[in-house]
């Protein structure tokens, strides 16, 4: 089957997508043409920008290394090696591991991806010109319906990411609400303590499930 995220911004009908089919990456032309842009056989999730120039997909490195964010821009898209978005320095210092749910900001200048080196996982921010990759969330958990995290895209909140994570002081221990963070991690207000209500938030936003 192919894989596609649960979740989509309203992105209009005869915008390009993207899909993963036997480990490889397709995009698909509003008129149904399916174009493949890589071919490891090993490549999964992947996201289109907002201005449909670039596409983020997960490829694991295998041998014991941590999973990789690699990046293709569609005018330069018969590049048969993608460029890697994960800064050495973050690999090293934070251990990556395994990596799900690349998405784009809204401007399309930056990738954010879930990570999960431990039992809790971490938000990267990876931003495209210039490189550079950092923590906006720590302690972070799936928010549910086969999402990480959402970056909102559009109205009020744009840019803003929806986190479930441990609050941290506001109890002697792990206490995990829904937070309404800003691009950098900024936690700006809680939005729930159960799915729920946080599928209430979402739906008041405009987040709604992709075909």
């Amino acid at each position: 089957m192919f894989f596609t995220a649960s979740l989509s911004q309203g992105r209009p009908a005869e915008a390009a997508l993207v899909k993963a089919l036997g480990g490889n990456i397709f995009l698909v032309e509003p008129g149904g043409r399916a174009e493949q842009l890589t071919w490891s056989g090993t490549d999964s999730q992947p996201a289109i920008s907002p201005d449909g120039e670039k596409v983020a997909f997960v490829r694991p490195a295998g041998h014991g290394q941590p999973d990789d964010v690699r990046l293709i821009y569609l005018s330069q898209r018969r590049v048969r090696i993608p460029s890697s978005i994960v800064a050495l320095d973050l690999s090293r210092d934070t251990g990556i591991g395994t990596i799900s749910d690349p998405q784009f900001s809204p401007d399309s200048s930056a990738v954010y991806f879930f990570t999960r080196p431990g039992y809790l996982g971490l938000i990267v921010r990876s931003e495209l010109a210039p490189p550079k990759s950092y923590i906006v969330a720590r302690g972070a958990v799936p928010i549910g319906h086969g999402r990480s995290f959402d970056v909102i895209a559009e109205g009020k909140y744009a840019g803003d990411l929806i986190v479930y994570k441990d609050s941290g002081k506001l109890t002697a221990g792990p206490l995990f609400l829904y937070w309404l963070t800003d691009p950098f991690g900024a936690s700006l207000a809680i939005v729930a303590d159960k799915e729920s209500d946080v599928d209430q938030f979402r739906s008041e936003i405009g987040l709604v499930p992709s075909n």
